[in-house]
């Protein structure tokens, strides 16, 4: 079926030579046997015969983030003048215009050229001044947002955003938190619009210890009491760390606010918003799910919009009413059709029973009508009904444009990966009447993907995060410390990309790793003397590359990789399927390593036999993505497949520093890069490779000047010289490689001997 909002041209023969007459629509809905196309104007009756349909790209994602800029020309203040006595949902605009066209305004000094902080390759990472600040300028006056009226909660906030805050009677007692993360929170509470320079891996540590201060601001608007807080202390048994936040919010928050409005959090991906509902539903929160079915995780489906309203009480009579209305369709396409009939007949009978069946089609269309107010009145009350009873609304910056979210506003929004998204995209949430925004992203990480030159000259490679970063005005405050990995990994990621700036959060006192993030047994992992494993290797071959179409693909590295996992599974038996990604820099090698693992009959019984029916099935649920497709996951352990060996030491896509930067963070436990370290260290970013297929290139903003600026590939030396330094190569040739890609098979096959 077509996606709703594609573009189509209809026509005779031929759409070019028949321009003029060509009609132009787009889709409204489509099924197996029937589809509606709407146009923009009227035309006359296209009469019988055949026609053609030409069929474009869908114009859906287009129209919403258009609709969105526009509404930058709406003042919610105007709209709650004019409702003063009756106050309505606005639902259009945003209270926060006078900062975010702070640049624009023609009344401007002068014209201020937005650009992005760094470019893709520049080293040096940004000052600490330039990323943490308190609000300036045109941010000042009115920028309590949502709680300005709440003087307790302002003298918390205030308090709190402190590098020292002023600790008074009646404070909740939050343990598990860093300076930085309650500064972090303080300024999300307490500054209508502020922004969090988490650094990507480190937001999912701080989005997981934020989800109940989603929470407490949905329960203190709706009035309840989720009892998190017990006793002047945080309640425990939580998994995820840091959870304890949104608990003493709740205690601070309880039931100031009676407006009934949940929050609304948004991401770029949805895999993002997985993570996201995920975390929310293990904390006691109340997600909200809102996508569609073949973008959302099965694991999440009792969080969806669509489950929540199949098991709504009104649900029934819905279906009732949507059956009685395809019903009565039918019948009043038939009269229709009859009439048709009745009216090619001559002779005053004809006439008579064809007025007749005009005043019984206007009845049938009429009561169609009403039912079909009846079906709509009824969906609205469940909409509101299950947005009013979420506490938080989760989804992608494009889907909160849906339909389904345009029932009420918006006051509070997050957004997270705020780097990534574009800037319109990026405005879409905020358009539905928010007065509190916080943004949360690292301009370290993946930028806005943009293949158009012609939009990338036009600025829509910066998004709103990075911009209002630059501008220095709004509030902004730095995350300084990760809890996702292994120190071993995030060591030279921190030393890098960071400037040493991040700290470990996931070392004890002594400086000693946490014990849930000890390497995994693998033969790569090779321990000393005192049988400490590394959580880092590089896996070093010789298999040549291979094009495939604008893409590569490396056959022997893939085998690699096989082996790798099968080793994993083999020799830790806790760790399944869904802990272990697979991540590559090429569609190619992604869709080789996809066939290998899932259609391959060879290697499935191979793997089978190694082991065992049971075990082999944990293959399923390894994850297999590019790069870009990981931004913002992580995984127990991680095999990145560096795909290039060459001669002449080209490396493409992989001398980006910012998708270096995300390959070598998404591991909590163990990192295995597979590649060619020759070529990695002679790296030549292109010459291999078009300039068109450097996406990165296009995706990347340009850099204000030339001080720190280093291509990707010298990241790529380091790293090089790093592994080497540090022992943590693994170089597989002649009877290592066999035994790295057969061991394993040729020891099962002994045992079965054996066993026989």
């Amino acid at each position: 079926m077509l996606i709703n909002g594609t573009q189509v041209l209809i026509s005779r023969i031929d759409p070019v030579a028949e321009d003029q007459s060509v009609l132009r629509g787009s889709v409204v809905s489509s099924s197996s046997s029937q589809l509606k196309v709407a146009f923009p104007e009227m035309f006359d009756e296209v009469g019988e015969g055949e026609w053609r349909l030409d069929i474009g790209q869908s114009s859906l994602i287009y129209e919403r983030l258009r609709e969105a800029v526009l509404s930058l020309q709406h003042d919610p203040n105007v709209y709650e003048r004019a409702s003063h006595a009756n106050p309505q949902p606005i639902m259009v605009g945003t209270h926060l215009r006078d900062v975010l066209l702070r640049t624009f305004q023609p009344s401007a000094e002068e014209s201020v050229v937005h650009h992005g902080l760094q470019g893709a390759d520049e080293v040096a990472y940004l000052s600490r001044d330039e990323l943490e600040h308190p609000c300036k300028g045109a941010a000042e006056g009115a920028q309590f947002g949502a709680f300005k009226d709440d003087m307790r909660i302002q003298s918390w906030a205030r308090r709190y955003a402190q590098q020292d805050p002023i600790i008074v009677e009646g404070d909740p007692v939050i343990d598990g938190l860093n300076v930085t993360q309650l500064r972090a929170v303080a300024s999300m509470v307490g500054q209508r619009i502020s922004l969090i320079q988490g650094v990507r891996y480190f937001f999912i540590e701080f989005a997981s210890l934020s989800h109940p201060y989603y929470a407490i601001f949905s329960a203190a608007w709706n009035g309840e009491d989720k009892n998190y807080y017990r006793n002047g202390q945080i309640a425990q048994g939580t998994a995820l760390r840091g959870l304890c936040i949104g608990t003493a919010f709740e205690h601070q928050l309880q039931v100031h606010f009676e407006v009934p409005h949940p929050i609304l959090v948004c991401t770029y991906t949805n895999v993002a918003v997985d993570n996201l509902v995920e975390g929310l539903a293990q904390s006691g929160v109340k997600p909200l799910r809102v996508g569609s079915g073949t973008g959302v995780r099965s694991s999440v489906a009792q969080y969806t919009l669509d489950y929540k309203l199949s098991i709504h009480p009104l649900a029934p009579e819905l279906q009732r009413l949507l059956k009685e209305i395809e019903g009565r369709y039918c019948e009043v396409e038939d009269l229709k059709q009859r009439l048709k009939d009745t009216e090619r007949q001559t002779g005053q009978r004809a006439q008579q029973k064809a007025d007749n069946m005009k005043r019984a089609l206007l009845v049938k269309e009429a009561n169609l009508g009403a039912i079909k107010g009846k079906q709509y009145a009824i969906r609205q009350e469940m909409l509101k009904d299950v947005l009013g009873d979420a506490d938080v609304i989760c989804t992608t910056c494009i889907t909160s444009a849906c339909m389904a979210l345009k029932v009420t506003d918006f006051p509070v929004v997050f957004l997270d990966e705020a780097s990534m998204s574009t800037e319109p995209a990026s405005l879409i949430p905020i358009m539905k009447g928010s007065r509190h925004v916080a943004l949360i992203g690292d301009h370290k990480q993946l930028p806005p993907v943009i293949t158009s030159p012609d939009a990338l000259a036009l600025g829509l490679g910066l998004s709103l995060f990075e911009r209002l970063t630059d501008e220095g005005v709004v509030p902004s405050v730095m995350l300084d410390t990760q809890y996702r990995m292994h120190p071993a990994i995030s060591r030279f990621p921190s030393s890098e990309f960071y400037d040493h700036a991040l700290q470990d959060g996931t070392v004890d006192a002594s400086g000693n790793a946490h014990a849930r993030l000890s390497p995994p047994t693998s033969q790569h992992l090779r321990g000393d003397e005192v049988g400490n494993r590394p959580s880092v290797v590089f896996v070093d071959h010789s298999g040549k590359e291979s094009k495939k179409e604008r893409s590569y693909a490396n056959h022997s590295e893939a085998h690699i990789v096989m082996s790798i996992v099968e080793d994993l599974l083999l020799h830790n038996p806790q760790l399944m399927g869904r802990d272990i990604g697979i991540i590559a820099p090429y569609v190619a090698q992604i869709s080789l390593l996809t066939r290998m693992f899932n259609r391959d009959a060879t290697y499935r019984q191979r793997l089978r036999d190694v082991l065992g029916d049971h075990r082999a099935m944990q293959l399923a649920n390894v994850e297999i993505k590019t790069v870009d497709g990981f931004e913002g996951r992580e995984k127990d352990v991680i095999i990145f497949s560096t795909v290039r060996n060459n001669l002449g030491g080209y490396i493409g896509f992989l001398a980006d520093r910012r998708r270096l930067n995300v390959g070598l963070t998404r591991a909590r436990r163990g990192l295995f890069v597979v590649g060619n370290l020759t070529t990695l260290e002679s790296g030549k970013r292109l010459g291999g490779e078009s300039q068109s297929e450097a996406v990165s290139d296009n995706a990347a903003p340009k850099p204000r000047n030339k001080k720190g600026k280093d291509k990707g590939a010298g990241s790529w030396r380091r790293y090089a010289k790093y592994l080497v330094k540090h022992g943590l190569v693994v170089k597989l040739e002649g009877d290592a490689l066999g035994e790295a890609l057969h061991g394993n098979f040729k020891a099962a096959k002994k045992a079965l001997e054996v066993a026989a």
